[in-house]
């Protein structure tokens, strides 16, 4: 083999690497752009401490260490616990709604022209178009302005978490105070939404019990 044609066979090989080398660094590139653009999610913030759900309100005698018999806390995260407590807010309010509700219904009911009658759990059948209708449309606007103002956009979530608040919203903050009971002294503002939490807590476990005994009775509870 001559000198010439030994120099041009290496000289070919050296592009062919050449070549080779600047196309897996634009694909290397190009892998790493895409890995950007589509957003990996970093692993998941580490469990929160032994601190109580996360330091939020909620903690009262006798339970003053926290209660939580079933360990529904265990190894959750704190974008975890502040999701459970808004859910636990959220139902607690409309459970104490519903229980005056309740009351209401079956002691002073003048809504059209006091045609609605019998056990308050039957009541909802007999209201006419086009009211649960709108009622519908006002839980849908007020939900989406909860969901607006306190949850963070889907695309941010966590596989294996549903829904993440956004880290400056604090759980059932909504911003709706039109009489101005919110105090602005922090401590005080704990117990206030301690006292919030429990008044919750047993509304939910009235409304149930009313409503399995008007189910098994069929008669009102509080009389007409």
């Amino acid at each position: 083999m001559s000198v010439a044609s030994s120099t041009f066979m290496g000289a070919a090989v050296a592009h062919t690497c050449a070549i080779a080398s600047s196309t897996c660094s634009h694909c290397a590139r190009r892998n790493v752009k895409v890995r950007c653009t589509l957003g990996e999610k970093p692993a998941p913030p580490a469990p929160v401490s032994a601190q109580f759900c996360a330091g939020l309100p909620g903690k009262s005698a006798p339970f003053g260490d926290g209660f939580d018999p079933l360990n529904f806390l265990g190894g959750k995260t704190t974008a975890e616990i502040k999701m459970l407590r808004e859910s636990e807010l959220v139902h607690g309010r409309v459970a104490m709604l519903a229980t005056l509700g309740f009351v209401v219904g079956e002691t002073f009911n003048p809504l059209f022209g006091g045609s609605i009658t019998g056990p308050a759990i039957n009541q909802f059948q007999q209201v006419p178009q086009p009211f649960w209708e709108l009622v519908v449309l006002a839980i849908g606007l007020a939900e989406g302005f909860r969901i607006n103002r306190g949850w963070g956009s889907p695309a941010e979530a966590f596989f294996s978490i549903p829904g993440v608040l956004k880290e400056s919203y604090t759980p059932g903050t909504l911003g709706y105070d039109p009489l101005g009971l919110k105090p602005t002294n922090s401590k005080e503002l704990d117990e206030m939404a301690t006292k919030e939490l429990n008044n919750g807590r047993l509304a939910m476990i009235g409304i149930a019990g009313m409503v399995v005994q008007e189910l098994i009775t069929q008669t009102p509870i509080f009389g007409q």
